[in-house]
């Protein structure tokens, strides 16, 4: 597996594979890349970052730049030291575009330098000179328990960097001191200082824990257009089981106080264990989901569950009004996907569900379809009409 990223130039209608610099001489065994992720500074520079490996056991964090909309990429600038689930923020600092990687990591490693810090939690980093060279700035890890980001990074109406994680103990829980733990929780937290300093994490939410993680995972998208509800947070809730059910929608307008959780309305019965959220240019909400079948717990860590297949389908809807009321919801896939029994570790071929809104305010999904023992990306353009 090797690092790989696609461009479109015709509005998502057909795909072309972009020129990375730095891996013609990967050995195409060995080397592992994942975790994927990319995101575009005001300017229309690019950025992605994998964690990958070219041989061995040990990940790095990768860094690549597009200064072209993604049809040749530089670098990689290489990050050393094993940093979790990459996630990438960008803005413009004196004109030029400024990168923000928030990861999941200890604070005592190497990217800290003489700095140590205790804990394990987000580890911020950011480039002052697009994404060449990095400093580690932060570690939010204000309690004992660990702290991994969720999918957050976000510039803000006002500038500030806002980043959401969630906490949890050990694992396994069960041989831990912190057992009786039966609770994590999401929080955010900003910063007005590049990531020198963060406001005390705001709680979002409880979440449930299992296999030492949450029953849930919360995906965050904020309002940066002009319109009435410019600065609005959305926080988007899936579930790998019925109860509660559906999808959760919570609210914030300053970061620190959200509404309580409130169901996605219109939705089948059924677990969503991935979801994926994005606000348009014109302040349309969208909503993306995989759905199972009612009353089929998604047990990722049974080999039970994860020998069998299991149809699931995948959905979209838009909110026009801020949350307030959505469309029906409309099934993307015209016939049901399955789960692929060939790889049990990720029986839907991957950890992720994108959604993305482009400048002309239409959305793109992009996903990993698994029927017939195949994983195959594939992504489609959604416009919403008022």
């Amino acid at each position: 597996m090797e690092p790989v990223a696609w461009f479109s130039l015709d509005k998502g209608a057909s795909w072309s594979p972009g020129e990375f610099a730095g891996t013609a001489d990967l050995p195409r065994g060995p080397a592992f890349f994942a975790d994927a992720n990319a995101t575009f500074a005001p300017d229309g520079t690019a950025f992605c970052v994998f964690m990958g490996r070219p041989r061995g056991n040990r990940s790095d964090l990768w860094v690549f730049r597009s200064g072209d909309g993604g049809r040749r990429w530089l670098g990689p600038t290489i990050v050393p030291g094993f940093l979790d689930y990459p996630r990438l923020a960008a803005d413009l600092d004196g004109g030029k575009p400024r990168l923000f990687v928030v990861a999941n990591g200890p604070g005592n490693g190497s990217w800290f330098g003489n700095s140590k810090r205790s804990g394990y939690g987000c580890v911020v980093l950011r480039s002052d000179d697009g994404g060449r060279t990095f400093s580690a700035v932060n570690l939010l890890a204000p309690t004992a328990l660990l702290h991994t980001p969720i999918e957050s990074p976000s510039i803000l109406p006002n500038g500030s960097l806002l980043i959401g994680f969630v906490d949890f103990p050990d694992m396994p829980a069960e041989k831990r001191p912190q057992a009786h733990i039966t609770h994590g929780r999401y929080y955010t937290a900003s910063s007005r200082d590049g990531g020198a300093t963060f406001s005390l994490p705001a709680p979002i939410r409880d979440t449930r824990l299992h296999e030492g993680y949450g029953d849930g995972f919360v995906a965050i998208t904020v309002d940066r257009t002009d319109g009435p509800r410019k600065g609005r947070l959305y926080a988007l809730t899936d579930n790998r089981s019925d109860d509660p059910p559906g999808l959760q929608l919570q609210t914030s307008q300053d970061a620190v106080n959200w509404t309580p959780p409130g169901a996605v309305p219109g939705l089948r019965a059924g677990p969503t264990p991935y979801a994926a959220i994005a606000l348009s240019s014109q302040g349309v909400l969208g909503l993306s989901w995989i759905q199972g079948n009612s009353g089929d717990l998604v047990r990722f860590h049974e080999k039970a569950w994860t020998s069998k297949e299991h149809a699931w389908d995948l959905y979209f809807t838009a909110s026009t009004d801020g949350g307030t009321t959505f469309s029906a919801p409309l099934r993307v896939l015209p016939t049901p996907s399955r789960t692929d029994v060939q790889f049990p570790n990720w029986p839907y071929r991957t950890d992720y569900l994108s959604l993305a809104a482009s400048a002309d305010g239409a959305f793109h999904l992009l996903w990993i379809d698994t029927r017939d023992s195949k994983g195959e990306i594939h992504a489609t353009r959604i416009e919403v009409v008022p």
